[in-house]
């Protein structure tokens, strides 16, 4: 069984209409090993004639969209309660979210397998909405889930550690050809999380720094990516060593 999202008119904050398969491959490759549990996911094309809608798509003889494996015995972790899930399942997803700069993360997108009653796994899906041109509507539902403010285990900090930034740039910039706005941004999130788990700091902590408290205040990640930024007269460049600086200064106990 599969499930698939076609190429649509999809918009949500700053993610254009028509990227969301983009963004649902995007966060596969970047989930390597299968740390986080991302079903594996392809781009595909279809011929427009396979799908009983009106064809929008102005002669173009195909449909484009993201082909995902389907995952059985699973319900949405929405209708659990959170104390279920188990902590490293939940950290898993966190360490992508914060990588993604997820927009969209809630209960219905996050399936518990179960096993004999129990969660024997979370499996996250529905990434339409990550790798933003910007962060001013940043949704990770984890937040409020007690596992959250745990540590972090010695795997996924080891993880982290292993995350090879250029390489998934790149992966971003040649396979799926994402925008360089997006590319800074995934920049800035990964190096956050490299610094802060270094440091010690929870994905609660971490998620927090990135998320408005509320609309109209910028968070913390956002002040930082501003205060580490040229004039526009002088380019409006990041200074990335800046950047680096203003992480390194920050307290997270």
């Amino acid at each position: 069984s599969i499930n698939a999202e076609y190429m649509g008119n999809e918009t949500r904050g700053t993610i254009p209409a028509g990227t969301g398969y983009l963004r649902e491959c995007a966060a596969f490759l970047l989930d390597h090993g299968g740390f986080a549990g991302v079903p594996p996911t392809s781009i595909i094309r279809m011929p427009n004639r396979l799908f009983d809608v009106k064809d929008t798509s102005k002669g173009l003889p195909y449909k484009v969209g993201a082909l995902q494996a389907f995952v059985p015995n699973c319900k949405a972790s929405w209708d659990l309660t959170p104390r279920q899930f188990p902590t490293e399942c939940v950290h898993r997803i966190a360490l992508l979210d914060i990588r993604l700069c997820n927009s969209d993360r809630h209960g219905g997108n996050i399936l518990a397998r179960m096993e004999d009653g129990q969660v024997a796994q979370l499996i996250p899906i529905d990434h339409a909405f990550c790798l933003p041109l910007a962060l001013d509507d940043l949704e990770f539902e984890w937040l409020m889930w007690p596992q959250s403010k745990e540590p972090l285990g010695e795997e996924e900090i080891a993880y982290v550690e292993s995350l090879d930034l250029e390489h998934d740039l790149e992966v971003l910039r040649t396979q799926l050809r994402m925008p360089e706005q997006c590319l800074e941004l995934f920049k800035a999130s990964t190096l956050l999380l490299k610094q802060a788990v270094k440091a010690g700091a929870t994905v609660r902590q971490i998620g927090e720094f990135m998320r408005r408290s509320t609309l109209g205040q910028p968070s913390g990640l956002e002040q930082a990516l501003a205060d580490s930024r040229s004039s526009l007269d002088r380019g409006g460049n990041l200074d990335w060593e800046k950047y680096m600086a203003i992480l390194d200064s920050r307290k997270w106990d």
